[in-house]
């Protein structure tokens, strides 16, 4: 290398360029196919929007990293001495460039490949011991790269024609990006729209906080306010009678990722798509949402959730959050990167994802950000690991409360009740927390009691602060008992000075949490949102549809939780169903050309509907016009019932 170091400068550095590049395309083909064969965002994309993707999402990558290694070697060109442990000389550093991205690929591909031979990964790493070990393994292949990197640089610079071969194939594909990046191109009128009068300020001159304290798989028939005998909330009893509790109130998913949708966005999971994980919201769904207009509104957005089912950040709710999870969230409306993502979604989020991977796994290892399963972490009961206990979440909340710009909204979502076993602090019901059956009731009134201690322990902080007359409080659960939908959930929503309140029997639902908020803070309610006012004095009844996973799941890397196959017409729709005074249907779209409905009494109807129910012909054709109206298509679905 010595003998052609100066006289070709410039084939060193066109060869340094070629390597580097392909190590870029590299790292993101390896990546495209460990998603691309498994449930994720390709499988709403058809092959050409996939390919695009493909190559779309390295280009970040490769030309930072070109401008890098060719501005380190013209630097370092005559820079004597070596780094020590890979003995590197100076003059090559720019070689760490590739040699890392090429660590990444190997990295993530052993960490792959462990995981589905041996369940086990970086994430599993949680001694110093273990940690130490991938460090070792990842500096290791760091050097193994770089001193690989350091003949094959020199027999490049010396070979034209091979030289000569890989820059075609380099501009090949530069320009099939390029292409790429004007074909996938989207227009950000589209994309970011939100009605101009959602701008408009709030009302109030001292507009209440907000804080949504939910938590998961409640049912109102296990909570004592709705006249459970187990005094499982007996703060929610004390105070319901300075509070709005609403009976017969329904999720609108089955599964916390819908249903959490549902409530933010006020839009049915069927519109958005967004029902259970690998869905994320996409197109002007990003931008249309509750954080996002209270937001324009001036309030301070915290998430205290659950990262991966969700956070709002990977479930892609864009210009929402100030804070989530744990991390600030950069939510800025005119930034460069903020014009990229309204133009190259699909691309955006590939980048995002494949950096989440990386990202998670090294900030676990260094300590900086410790990461969990977040299947474990829902089915775990006791055993939660440090740091993302409910307990944990509160106190966030609680700093959150102190600390946070006024006025804030937060949304919060404690796991306890969620099963298959129960966590909480203190057994109220059982004379211990141990659990040696899944799914044990009297465990699962302890983790109810526990969310309405927790509940008492926010209201009496806000009391101390003199806030409580100055914050709408929220309380409610996402879906019922084991996923089910067969159970209404509780809604009890806490008003400044106590109005209004009152006990109201007319069925409601997930998605109108959001436009009642909107109502009582007089902003505008936009026409995209499918719920209603619950405070607006001529509510009208209506079909509450509700939508249910593939029976079809798996647990995929890193004991993250999907559904197992995404494929048109219903993708991860399993099952629609409606409730309609008090009568539940649901037809079963898991097998398209075999459908079947069925039909329970949940609660009493009220005065507003008739004693008959449906016919079976009459629910399906309601349930199919839904299907319909949101974008399905339900050609395969048979005309008539058999």
């Amino acid at each position: 290398m010595d003998q052609t170091h100066t006289p070709a400068t410039g084939a060193y550095l066109l060869s340094l360029g070629i390597i580097t590049l392909l190590c870029g395309y590299l790292y993101y083909l390896m990546e495209w196919l460990f998603f691309y064969f498994r449930p994720s965002m390709f499988s709403y994309l058809d092959v050409i929007h996939s390919v695009a993707v493909a190559l779309v999402a390295p280009l970040p990558l490769v030309v930072i990293g070109v401008m890098a290694v060719l501005l380190l070697t013209v630097l370092m060109l005559r820079a004597p001495g070596t780094i020590p442990l890979i003995g590197l000389p100076l003059r090559h550093i720019a070689l760490l460039i590739p040699g890392l991205i090429l660590s990444c690929t190997t990295f993530l591909l052993i960490d792959n490949f462990t995981y589905t031979l041996l369940r086990f990964a970086s994430p599993s790493a949680n001694s110093l011991l273990v940690k130490s070990v991938y460090w070792l393994l990842f500096i290791g292949l760091v050097g193994y790269f770089v001193r690989r990197l350091m003949p094959a640089m020199s027999y490049l610079a010396t070979h034209i024609a091979l030289q000569r071969q890989l820059s075609t194939t380099c501009a090949v594909l530069l320009s099939l990006s390029l292409v790429m990046v004007w074909l996938s191109y989207q227009s950000p009128q589209v994309i970011a729209h939100i009605p101009a009068q959602s701008a408009v300020q709030v009302q109030p001159e001292s507009p209440p906080n907000i804080i949504v304290f939910s938590a998961d798989g409640v049912n109102s028939n296990h909570v004592s306010v709705y006249g459970y005998a187990r005094q499982t909330t007996p703060f929610l009893e004390q105070i319901a009678n300075e509070s709005m509790v609403f009976h017969h109130h329904w999720t609108n998913s089955a599964k916390t990722t819908g249903a959490m949708g549902a409530m933010l966005s006020g839009k049915y999971p069927t519109r958005t798509r967004v029902i259970f994980r690998p869905d994320t919201f996409r197109g002007q769904d990003m931008y249309q949402h509750l954080p996002g207009l209270l937001k324009q509104a001036g309030y301070f957005n915290i998430d205290i959730t659950l990262r991966y089912y969700v956070d709002p950040v990977d479930l892609k709710i864009r210009n929402g959050f100030d804070y989530a999870n744990r991390r600030h969230v950069s939510s800025r409306h005119n930034d460069i990167r903020e014009v990229i993502v309204q133009r190259w979604p699909d691309s955006v989020q590939f980048w995002e994802e494949t950096w989440q991977r990386l990202y998670q796994r090294l900030a676990h290892l260094t300590g900086h950000a410790p990461m969990a399963y977040p299947h474990q972490l829902v089915n775990g009961g006791l055993d939660i690991p440090k740091g993302f206990s409910d307990r944990d979440r509160v106190n966030q909340l609680i700093t959150h409360i102190a600390t946070a710009p006024r006025p804030y909204f937060a949304n919060v979502h404690l796991l306890g009740p969620h099963g298959n076993k129960f966590a909480y602090e203190t057994p109220v019901f059982t004379d211990t927390k141990h659990q040696p059956q899944m799914w044990m009731l009297d465990h699962y009134d302890n983790a109810i009691r526990q969310w309405d201690t927790y509940a008492q322990e926010i209201y009496q902080l806000l009391i101390e602060r003199g806030e409580l007359d100055n914050t709408i409080l929220i309380f409610t659960s996402d879906h019922g008992i084991g996923h089910s939908i067969d159970q209404t959930l509780p809604l009890l929503i806490r008003f400044p000075h106590r109005e209004p309140s009152g006990v109201v029997v007319q069925p409601s639902q997930r998605v109108d949490i959001a436009p009642t908020l909107l109502g009582y803070l007089s902003l505008p309610i936009p026409e995209w949102m499918d719920g209603q006012d619950l405070l607006a004095t001529s509510r009208v009844p209506k079909p509450i549809f509700i939508a249910t996973s593939p029976d079809e799941q798996i647990v995929g890397m890193g004991e993250w939780k999907s559904a197992a196959s995404v494929r048109a017409p219903f993708y991860t729709l399993g099952t629609l169903s409606m409730a309609l005074c008090g009568r539940l249907y649901s037809l079963n779209l898991n097998q398209p050309e075999a459908v079947a409905l069925t039909h329970t009494l949940v609660h009493p109807p009220d005065n507003r509907c008739g004693q008959r129910a449906l016919s079976q012909q009459q629910a399906y054709q309601m349930l199919t016009r839904h299907l319909s109206e949101m974008g399905y298509d339900v050609s395969m679905l048979p005309a008539q019932l058999n």
